[in-house]
C-alpha cells in the first residue's frame, strides 16, 4: 500500500472512532488535521500538531504544551516505578532506575522552562 492510501485509511479510521477532520492543515505535509479528544493529530505525520491561533497568547499555548509533557512524563514515571516494583534482575533494576532519572530530570527542566 502507498503512503497515500495508507494516510488515507489512517484518516477513515479516526473518522470511524469519533474523530473530526478540523478545517486546519498540518504546517509540514499539508494533510487535513483531526481533533482526537483535546488533540489535534496530523494523520499523515503521525504527530501531535501544537496550533497557535492569532491573536492568542502563545505564552500561553507553550504553558498548556508544556503541562501535558509534565503529565505524560509523570504517568511515564509512575508506569516504570510500577515495573521497578516487580523487577528483580540487577540488569533490570539498573536500567530502569537510571530511565526514572532520565525522566526526572526531563520534569525539572520542563518546570524549570516553565516557570520562566
Amino acid at each position: 500500500m502507498s503512503d497515500d492510501q495508507e494516510s488515507v485509511k489512517r484518516m477513515a479510521d479516526l473518522l470511524k472512532s469519533g474523530a473530526t477532520m478540523l478545517f486546519e492543515h498540518c504546517p509540514q505535509c499539508n494533510s487535513p488535521l483531526f481533533k482526537i479528544e483535546n488533540e489535534t493529530w496530523c494523520p499523515s505525520c503521525n504527530k501531535q500538531v501544537v496550533t497557535v491561533k492569532e491573536g492568542k497568547n502563545v505564552e500561553y499555548a507553550i504553558a498548556t504544551f508544556l503541562e501535558k509533557v509534565e503529565e505524560r512524563i509523570l504517568t511515564k514515571i509512575e508506569d516504570v516505578s510500577q515495573q521497578l516494583s516487580n523487577e528483580h534482575d540487577l540488569t533490570k533494576l539498573t536500567r530502569l532506575s537510571n530511565l526514572i532519572l532520565v525522566l526526572l530530570d526531563i520534569l525539572s527542566k520542563t518546570k524549570k522552562f516553565h516557570q520562566q
